[in-house]
């Protein structure tokens, strides 16, 4: 699997520009994990042909993450430019606010059509980081958000915008048969003790967390800083300056003091690509600050 998985991230390296290798990444990763009486959305094209898509609209790409500090915006708005240029999927509309009077009671992130077989689909997308707190429990880097909220809410309200709210859709929705389906990527991380005696994890959508504390249990391996949170959805891209556990817990102290959830991505010393994970404050999920890296 681990052989796998870094000739998939090879072959992802040889595009470019970030934007692309972020929505390669986004389309060819699996379902971050299944919901039950949810659809999921599924990416139609082969990797040779969505990657060749990409590498026609980077015109459109190219650059766009400079205009995002938030990542779920920045999903949306690489999502929105390959369902514009889809062969695939008419965009019918997109951050459609569902609006009754003066209340807003909710966005809709996408309505789409499938060409191929008409299907109308009403499209939630959602990039979401959790780890693993108890055996009931996933929450968030910075340990505001868990794992079931956020299924409550895609479930119970977001994926039900248009059937709850049929009569307040523009005209041109209202008799559409809109299917709703799910699109979720990111991360489910596990305790790094835990981690490393899972068989057959999914480095696609899996990886590990640890506290400052513990970071003496990072052995035999050379870890990269993911220093920019703009950089998570597809952190293997230059990977530079690895550091060895000693130089890495160096460098820790700093942040450390700032209670900041950090990113980082193992390598073997041989440069091959091991995981990725979090190391967290002694103070998560209660900490004070949420500044996240």
């Amino acid at each position: 699997m681990q052989l796998a998985f870094n000739s998939f991230i090879d072959r992802i390296n040889k595009i470019d520009f970030k934007e692309g290798r972020d929505l390669a990444y986004l389309l060819l990763s699996p379902q971050l994990l299944e919901i039950k009486e949810t659809d999921e959305f599924i990416v139609h094209g082969s990797e040779e042909y969505l990657i060749d898509k990409i590498l026609d609209i980077q015109p459109f790409l190219d650059g766009r993450s400079k205009n995002f500090h938030r990542l779920g915006k920045y999903l949306e708005s690489l999502l929105y430019i390959f369902f514009h240029n889809s062969d695939d999927y008419h965009l019918i509309t997109s951050s459609l606010q569902i609006q009754d009077g003066k209340n807003t009671k909710g966005e809709i992130d996408f309505i789409l059509e499938f060409i191929k077989d008409k299907t109308s689909i009403h499209l939630e997308v959602a990039l979401k980081y959790y780890l693993q707190f108890d055996r009931a429990s996933f929450i968030g880097p910075n340990g505001k958000d868990s794992l079931n909220e956020k299924i409550n809410k895609l479930k119970n309200h977001q994926l039900k915008l248009c059937s709850n709210y049929r009569q307040l859709l523009p005209s041109k929705l209202i008799d559409l048969d809109l299917k709703p389906q799910l699109f979720i990527r990111g991360l489910l991380l596990f305790r790094l003790q835990v981690w490393e005696k899972r068989k057959n994890p999914n480095a696609h959508n899996e990886g590990w967390w640890c506290r400052y504390s513990e970071i003496d249990l990072i052995k035999d391996t050379m870890v990269c800083i993911v220093n920019d949170k703009m950089n998570w959805i597809y952190p293997f891209a230059n990977l530079s300056f690895p550091l060895s556990p000693i130089e890495f817990k160096n460098q820790l102290e700093m942040k450390q003091k700032k209670d900041m959830s950090l990113m980082v991505v193992r390598t073997d010393k041989k440069g091959m690509l091991l995981d990725r994970g979090f190391v967290v404050s002694e103070h998560w999920p209660n900490q004070t600050k949420s500044l996240v890296s």
